[in-house]
This record gives C-alpha cells, structure tokens and sequence, in this order.
C-alpha cells in the first residue's frame, strides 16, 4: 500500500510541477518523506523546492542533510554539487567550507579544495575561533608543502589557541625546513618566536642561536648564548656555540677561554669528535703550546680508529646487482635525511637476503650513525664470522662500538688500542667547569637583552660584504667521481671504481649508465676469475 501511495504522489508531483504549482509539487513530496524519510532525492526536491518559494531557512535545513549523507556514503562528488547551493546561501559558513574542501580533496581535485580551506580559515578567524582556524590552516599546509609561511600561520594559531606544544612542533619544522634550505636569518627569527613561547627552554634557545651562527649574525647570537650560559656553563653546545660567536664577532681571546674549557668537558665526557674539532680550532686560533698540540695529536688518533667504518672494506661491496640497488637507495634515503626509511629499506633486503653482508654492514653504519651502538654491534658480531681476511677490521670496529680493547675480542694480531682512559700529557686539573669572569661578565649584562641593543656589551665591527669577494667555479664533483671510476676501472682496480661511482649514485639513485658500468665490471672480474678445479673422478 505504501508503495502505491508513493508512486501517486510521485506522479501528483509531477503534475504540480507541470502546472507551475510549486506549493502543490512541496507538499506532495512533503508526503512521501512521511513514507520514507531515507528517500534521500525526493529530500534535495523538497530543499530546492523550499529554495525556489524564497524559505532558505526550511532549504538549508533539507540540503545540509542530503549532503551529510553523501559525504557518509562517501559520494563526494554528489555532496559538492548540494554544498555549493549551501555556500551560496551561506557564504559566512566556515563548517560548509570545511566540509567543501574535504570533498573536493576525496574526490581526488586537491586545487580547488585549497581555497576552500583557505576561506574556512579566514572566516574562523573572524568568529575569534582561532583552533579551528588552525585545523584549517593546516590543511592548506599540508596542499602546499613547500610554503613554509603557511606552516607558520599553523604555528600562529595554535599559539593563539593556547596550544604551545604544537606551535612549539611547527615552529621547529619550519626551523629545520629553513636550515635545510640554507635560509639562515629566516630559521633565525622564527626560533626566536618559538623561544617568546617557552623563555626557560635551553633546547630551544640553543636552537635560536645555532640559527643566528650559521646565519653570521654574531650579536644576536650571544643576546641567546649569554641566557644559556647562565642556565648550562659547561654544556658543551652552549660552549661550541659561544666559541663560534666570538670568533666570528673577532673576539679570539675570548674564542680561546672557551675552546679550552670545550676541550677539556668533550675530553671528560669521551666525545672524541667534538673534542678534536676544539683542539684543532684551539690551533687555528694560534695557540701552539706543546700541551695542545699532544691532546689533539692523541685525539686524532682515537678519531681515526673511531671513523673506520666497515663500508671501507671488501666485504662491503655487494655481489649482486638487487643488493646494489638497495644499498644505494638506503644510503640515499640516509643522506637526504630520512633515515627511518632507510632502516626500512635494508631490513626488507635482509628479509629477501637474510644473509648478505653488504645489507648488514651499511645497516650496521646506519644504526651507528642514529646513535644506535648496541644495536649495530649486534649486527657487526653476526658479520665477524663471516669477514674472512678482515676479520680483524670488523673485530676491531666491534671493539670500538662495544668501548672494548680489541685484545678482549681476542684481536692480539691487531694494531695497538689508544687507552681512552690515559690523560692527556701535562692535562689540567680538574676543577670548576665554568669559564673565568673575565670571559664572560657577570651582572646585568647576562640577562636577556634586545639584539639590537648588544652595541652595549660586544664592540662589533661591521662585516665585510661576502659578495664583493670573487668566486672560482668549483668543479663537477660528481663528474670528477665517474672520472676517477672510469681510470680505476680501467686500472684494474675494481673497489676503487666502484666506491667511486657510488658516489655518483648516491646523488643519481637512477643513473642506468652507472649501474651498466657496475654490472659490466662484475662480470668482467668474474669471466677473470680462475676457474674452480674439476672434481675428482671416482675411486673405482
């Protein structure tokens, strides 16, 4: 019986609708949602016949509901098609821009979801709803990867809605995104806005004047490092930093009372590295005593057993061109920062080639280079029975992950190990970690200050202007490596070009003409190799 009714006032409809009656054609669709108030068509019907009567009121109430019913039913083209009459009614709506936007983007249109998103953002603003406005501004990040000033209205807003932590996370992209650009004075002032949110934050004050350092923005750099210095004296950033900033505000004598003391805490705190880089910064700066110069030379010592990695090895060199493949796209993921994907590549390869040692090794330099030793020993203990005429190498490697002397190993055929716990010859006395008065002033002048007011507290002369200075053209690294590969190879000399033309698919992962050489010469180097000898006959 229900059906019947429907059908004739279907067709009651229709014969309104014929006749111009559209109060008559409304009240006979009207009925039929009494029927069936799912009937989604005869609903939009019912909003555009309100529509047309001038009741927008009764209109949006209808076509709101058919199009949150198609976006359910994930029908996105549909619902723009009813949103669009909603926006025309409503052009202050920010939700109805929202949901527009979201639409548009299922329905794989990206472009034209932009603006929506954009006028959403717009109108929440004007509605003093600053969370929501983020929600939409980030959406219109994420649609424009590469305009950090869209991150940074995020950032605003977030700010505005009292959520720090998040702002403080965009802000920190928006640092990293500039540095990696090399837009130095940008980063710069964007952690100082991110240093206004969280004042007593060392992380981020160091990350502000790490920024206005490589930025050579001196002055604005100690305004932050004096505030550090207060809170963390013998924190060696905060004291490598420093020395950076004098140095380059031409204050040597006060970049030497630095260094020293970042010397002497990367020494107590087995940093090898860092400390090297003072010493030998110590040198630069003229500091010639026979102390200094016995540090850095048993520093450079404990460096280079330090820094010889296992991809230096034959072992390293993979067999097959699947393994090649994947070693260098992880170690192109790596050098890109993406270090995540990297592990993920090679823990795939190991997965199809659980026992190569190529994938394990440059696995093993990934983890170590993530601050992941234990887990790269590991890895290098399951390589040591494997590495044949090195296994010294890799025993020793082993050794300096595991801060072992290679005896322990039972590596008595290898070079000697630098006793890490010697001192220094004439090392200095332990004492106070905190540089002299002198170096730093105490008082008033360490409290935050105005970079533009630091005339008062360093005499900073006016730079040179680096783009007076001609520049030589420096040559095509990347061609002198195919170069170098190309002579090796022609000399025999297989791991030379091979390391060599790594490097050019390091920076060119697709570089088919590469892979050709690489896959030429293996096959060359194994029609070379002498055959294996025939087995035995038979004993009769």
């Amino acid at each position: 019986m229900a059906v019947a009714d429907r059908n004739r006032l279907e067709q009651e409809a229709l014969l309104h609708l014929d006749k111009k009656n559209m109060d008559g054609a409304l009240q006979s669709y009207l009925q039929i949602l009494k029927i069936d108030p799912k009937d989604r068509r005869t609903r939009q019907k019912v909003g555009e016949l309100y529509l047309k009567l001038n009741r927008p009121q009764e209109a949006q109430k209808h076509l709101k509901e058919v199009a949150d019913g198609l976006m359910r039913d994930g029908q996105h083209r549909q619902a723009v098609a009813v949103l669009r009459q909603l926006v025309a009614m409503l052009p202050e709506e920010p939700t109805l821009q929202m949901d527009m936007g979201d639409c548009y983007l299922s329905a794989g249109y990206p472009n034209d979801a932009k603006p929506c998103y954009d006028q959403a953002m717009r109108l929440f603003i004007g509605l003093l709803q600053p969370v929501k406005a983020a929600k939409a501004a980030a959406k219109v990040a994420e649609l424009t990867p590469g305009d950090a000033t869209a991150k940074l209205k995020v950032a605003e807003l977030l700010e505005q809605a009292n959520d720090f932590l998040s702002a403080l996370k965009v802000y920190q992209e928006v640092m990293a995104e500039f540095r990696r650009r090399g837009r130095h004075d940008d980063a710069g002032r964007v952690a100082d806005l991110a240093v206004k949110l969280k004042p007593d934050d060392l992380s981020l004050i160091l990350e502000a004047a790490a920024a206005r350092v490589d930025g050579q923005e001196w002055k604005k750099a100690l305004a932050h490092l004096q505030v550090a210095f207060k809170m963390a004296p013998a924190e060696p950033r905060v004291l490598d930093l420093l020395s950076q900033a004098f140095e380059g505000n031409e204050q040597p004598e006060k970049a030497v009372k630095v260094l020293q003391e970042l010397a002497k805490s990367c020494g107590e705190r087995k940093d090898v590295p860092a400390e090297a880089d003072a010493l030998r910064r110590l040198v630069r700066l003229g500091v010639d005593d026979a102390e200094t110069k016995a540090r850095l030379e048993i520093a450079e010592q404990k460096l280079a057993r330090l820094e010889r990695r296992l991809s230096a090895l034959q072992i390293y060199q993979p067999a097959a061109e699947q393994e090649l493949r994947v070693q260098v796209r992880a170690e192109v993921l790596a050098k890109y920062g993406l270090p995540d994907r990297a592990e993920e590549e090679l823990k795939k390869g190991l997965e199809a080639t659980p026992d190569s040692v190529p994938l394990r090794i440059t696995l093993a330099e990934l983890l170590v280079d993530l601050d992941r030793k234990e887990e790269a020993a590991a890895l290098v203990a399951q390589i040591l029975p494997l590495a044949g005429a090195e296994a010294g190498l890799v025993r020793d490697r082993l050794a300096v992950l595991r801060n072992q002397d290679v005896a322990a190993l039972g590596g008595a055929d290898m070079e000697e190990v630098i006793d890490d716990e010697g001192d220094a010859p004439g090392g200095q006395e332990d004492g106070d970690d905190v540089i002299p008065d002198d170096v730093i002033p105490d008082g008033p002048d360490l409290q935050p200050v105005d970079p533009d007011a630091m005339d008062e507290i360093i005499d900073d002369e006016e730079a040179t202007d680096p783009g007076s200075r001609a520049r030589a053209r420096a040559p095509d690294p990347l061609a002198e490596a195919e170069a170098r590969g190309d002579r090796a190879a022609a000399a025999g000399d297989m791991q030379g070009a091979i390391l060599a033309w790594r490097e050019v698919m390091a920076a060119r992962p697709g570089d088919e003409r590469i892979l050709q050489k690489i896959a030429a010469l293996r096959s060359q180097a194994r029609a070379a190799a002498p055959a294996p000898p025939a087995p035995a006959p038979p004993a009769p």
